[in-house]
C-alpha cells in the first residue's frame, strides 16, 4: 500500500510538472526553511522597520539535517514594509561526517510583494528574492512569508 501511494505521488508530480509547469510541482512537494527570529526593537537608522535577532532555524527540505543558527554578533534581521534582510551564521552539517559543521554566512535580501494586516495585531508579509538565483544551502528561494507578532517574528523561505 505504501509503495502504491508512493508510486502514485511521483506520477502525480510528473504529470503536474507536464501540464502545468514547475509552480505545481513545487506547491506538492512544498520545502521549507523556517527562520525564527525575537527581540523586534524599532530601528533608530531606519524609521519604520524592525530589527530582530536570529535564533532559531528548522527545516522542511528533503537531503537537509540538523541545520543550526551560529554564534555571531552580527546574527540580525530588518523588516519593513519594503524588504526583509537576514544577516546570521548557520552552521550545516557535512553531509559525509555528521560530526564535522561547516559555518555559511547568510545575507538574504528579499523585495515585500504585499502586506496582510490581522485582527490580533499580527502583520504578514508575502516578499520574493531581490535578485533572480538566491539560495541557502544549495536550494533556490522562491518566495517567502514573514509573520510579525510584536517582538517576534517567522520567516518562512520556499525552497526547491
Amino acid at each position: 500500500m505504501l509503495l502504491k501511494n508512493h508510486l502514485l505521488i511521483t506520477i502525480l508530480g510528473i504529470l503536474s510538472t507536464i501540464l502545468f509547469g514547475s509552480y505545481f510541482y513545487s506547491i506538492v512537494y512544498a520545502e521549507e526553511i523556517k527562520i525564527e527570529l525575537d527581540n523586534g526593537k524599532a530601528n533608530i537608522f531606519d524609521p519604520g522597520s524592525t530589527i530582530y535577532k536570529v535564533v532559531g532555524v528548522s527545516k522542511k527540505v528533503f537531503g537537509i539535517s540538523g541545520l543550526q543558527v551560529g554564534d555571531s554578533e552580527h546574527s540580525a534581521a530588518s523588516v519593513s514594509n519594503k524588504s526583509i534582510n537576514l544577516n546570521f551564521a548557520l552552521k550545516v552539517p557535512d553531509p559525509t561526517n555528521s560530526a564535522k559543521m561547516s559555518v555559511k554566512n547568510i545575507n538574504l535580501y528579499l523585495k515585500v510583494k504585499s502586506i496582510e494586516g490581522i485582527s490580533n495585531g499580527k502583520k504578514i508579509y508575502v516578499a520574493d528574492p531581490a535578485y533572480s538565483q538566491v539560495d541557502i544551502v544549495g536550494h533556490d528561494i522562491t518566495n517567502a512569508t514573514i509573520t510579525q507578532d510584536g517582538q517576534m517574528a517567522i520567516v518562512i523561505l520556499n525552497v526547491k
